[in-house]
């Protein structure tokens, strides 16, 4: 096996319907310069062994298996084992739907050195495996001409979804829901609305995407993310033992990227999915998600007035934190 470029790190825990689905996505790919550490949270309905017996075959996926206090915790201890220069970070019940991403990845780093993360859209599976529609595409509005009908459409659909919840959901979700209409970040979901795409359906780049990232605090899809080992570690704080705090380094990581000037590619392509199953994150922690997600985007805002309001310049680099390039806004 030659050394590899790309780490992808796996956490699991009881995930024996999905996980092989999920690896022989990653062995399907064109580009065979990887490893896959999956890190097992010990879990007691075989998911070790159904890991064994493909690792058997395959000496690029390794697997540890013991006990750990959350995603957080274990991603850590996986992406401390990695010894490749990028980083994905996959979930044991999503997948590769492009083979030929981890190849298109390695070569815009390798054309752009100035590049720090390579992404791409991810569509829903069903927890029984079928993809679900396109309005189920991460970001969809990006590579989308959408017109003034399609965004009312689109914003009359949500509104709907949204009264539904408010009637008929949980009381959990019925606080959280109250908690983005009445919160001062709500302006970020009104910016996302009303500016869905870009001319001739460009996704932005580099940093026009800084740009857009201001305006609305979204974030990258994860799934299909493939970021420089350093600079996922320069931007992930360090997990702090017996937290068992869950989501605060995804959005860490989010904010972190780009507030410190790290440049993104966007590639229009659906490179993976991710799986509505039951348990998900927003079944299971829907206010931890609430609150990580709000002090996100708090924190987005003093950079709009920093960048957007007072014009002030931002630096930008490249993966090795060289300067690339300066902006006003």
């Amino acid at each position: 096996m030659n050394q590899p470029r790309i780490s992808l790190t796996c956490v699991v825990l009881n995930e024996a319907k999905y996980i092989e689905t999920t690896i022989k996505s990653i062995q399907a790919q064109s580009y065979p310069d990887w490893e896959l550490i999956i890190m097992d949270g010990a879990s007691t309905d075989g998911t070790q062994d159904i890991v064994s017996r493909l690792a058997a075959k395959d000496p690029r996926i390794k697997l540890t298996s013991e006990p750990d206090e959350g995603p957080w915790d274990a991603t850590e201890k996986a992406v401390a084992k990695t010894t490749g220069e990028f980083i994905m970070i996959v979930a044991g019940q999503d997948g590769f739907l492009d083979n030929d991403w981890f190849a298109r990845c390695i070569n815009i780093f390798d054309q752009d050195p100035t590049v720090s993360l390579v992404w791409a859209s991810t569509r829903e599976m069903a927890d029984d495996g079928r993809l679900l529609s396109d309005d189920h595409v991460t970001y969809s509005h990006l590579t989308n001409s959408e017109k003034t009908k399609d965004v009312v459409r689109h914003i009359i659909a949500k509104v709907w979804l949204v009264a539904r919840d408010l009637v008929m959901g949980s009381s959990v979700r019925r606080k959280v829901l109250l908690r983005k209409f009445f919160s001062r970040t709500a302006v970020f979901k009104l910016n996302f609305f009303f500016r869905r795409t870009f001319p001739q359906g460009q996704a932005p780049q580099k940093e026009e995407w800084f740009k857009y990232w201001l305006n609305t605090g979204i974030p990258f899809s994860e799934q299909p993310m493939c970021v420089a080992k350093e600079v996922y570690l320069d931007c992930v704080a360090k997990y702090s033992k017996g937290s068992r705090v869950i989501m605060d380094h995804i959005m860490d990581f989010h904010y972190n990227f780009n507030a410190k000037g790290y440049l993104s590619h966007y590639v229009p392509t659906l490179a993976g999915w991710g799986r509505n199953h039951p348990g998900n994150s927003g079944d299971r922690i829907p206010e931890e998600l609430q609150r990580t997600t709000e002090l996100y985007l708090q924190r987005i805002m003093k950079l709009r007035k920093k960048y957007l309001t007072d014009h002030e310049e931002m630096i930008f680099i490249d993966r090795h934190k060289k300067e690339v390039s300066r902006r006003s806004f």
